[in-house]
């Protein structure tokens, strides 16, 4: 079972909170702060839906918007009428090609993925055409989308050694907003052979989610935890660029799940300490508690997610923390 735990991109209290509920599985609560805040609009039907975003992509067409639809069916549709509506403003000059489907438009600067291979032209199947070529010079929010379906692949092992290879140089020449996603790339797709790659995000990069984020890569994904405890260990116990908190509480995820199959003394005295400080805020003992009782063995389900708080009045179970306390020799300390 795969849980949500870290959510990065929400800055908004109220969309942090939807996205926690969502998280959990509480999809019509977190609908609901959406639809209260008018971020949501309903249609009866899925022609109704078509046709109300068509429109207010029309209206919104001095800003860049991401029309979305789930079937291929429904972003034919929505594509061509998107396109259409270009069309008549004049923005595209298309040429009409044969596919193996039917027939279909494309104008200069279009983005296409080859899914069957014509050696004689050179034709690479499931590969981008070609990916150095769109990741250096596509659009920003065209770049970010390419990403964004890479990285869909990368997590299904569809992702072909040319491309991991780029991804690696794009993430030692990037400088803005796509890098949190090429290290998700590398990290589904890579193997600890990567891990200098990733190492140097581990120190203060300007970006803590960044970081978090490697913390993650080399511990959860590639299963270097015992290698990088002295980092982990450093985390814990905080570090002053870590304002926020993202890769301390990643820390601690990361060493609840640790010690569920390992045992370390030091590493669990280090979260007793953080979850019997009074001192600290309230969202990091609340995590320092859920990974006691990870080390417990107590299975994710029957834990509330650690981006949630604890009311330490009525919520802990003692007898976990009692397990821990014996564990450490008595009092904990």
């Amino acid at each position: 079972m795969a849980e949500l735990a870290t959510l990065r991109r929400p800055h908004k209290n109220d969309d942090r909170r939807a996205s926690e509920l969502m998280a959990e599985g509480n999809f019509d609560a977190g609908l609901q702060i959406y639809q209260a805040k008018g971020a949501i609009n309903w249609t009866r039907t899925q022609p109704e839906a078509r046709a109300a975003t068509v429109a207010q992509w029309t209206r919104d067409n001095a800003k860049i918007r991401f029309a979305f639809a789930y079937a291929n069916a429904d972003v034919d549709q929505l594509n061509r009428a998107i396109r259409a509506v270009r069309k008549e403003r004049g923005e595209l000059e298309h040429e009409d090609h044969a596919f193996k489907h039917g027939r279909a438009d494309f104008s200069a600067g279009d983005r296409i993925q080859f899914t069957g291979t014509d050696k004689p032209r050179e034709s690479i199947m499931g590969r981008p055409a070609p990916f150095a070529r769109w990741a250096a010079a596509s659009s920003k929010t065209a770049r970010s989308q390419n990403l964004s379906e890479l990285l869909k692949r990368a997590q299904w092992g569809k992702i072909t050694d040319a491309e991991l290879s780029e991804v690696v140089r794009m993430i030692a020449s990037e400088r803005n907003g796509d890098l949190y996603t090429l290290i998700q790339i590398l990290g589904r797709a890579g193997s600890p052979k990567y891990r200098t790659i990733v190492e140097p995000y581990l120190h203060d990069v300007g970006n803590s989610q960044i970081s978090a984020l490697a913390l993650k890569v080399l511990c959860r994904w590639w299963g270097l935890t015992r290698e990088y405890k002295g980092e982990l260990v450093r985390f814990l116990n905080g570090v002053d660029w870590d304002v926020d908190g993202y890769v301390r509480l990643q820390a601690i995820g990361l060493v609840g799940e640790y010690l569920q199959e390992n045992s370390d003394k030091e590493l669990l005295q280090i979260i007793y300490n953080i979850f019997s400080n009074n001192g600290e805020r309230l969202l990091i003992r609340s995590a320092a508690y859920f990974a006691l009782c990870r080390s417990e063995k107590i299975v994710s389900r029957d834990l509330r997610p650690s981006s949630l708080l604890v009311d330490f009045s009525k919520e802990i179970n003692r007898e976990v923390l009692e397990r821990v306390e014996r564990k450490l020799g008595g009092c904990g300390h």
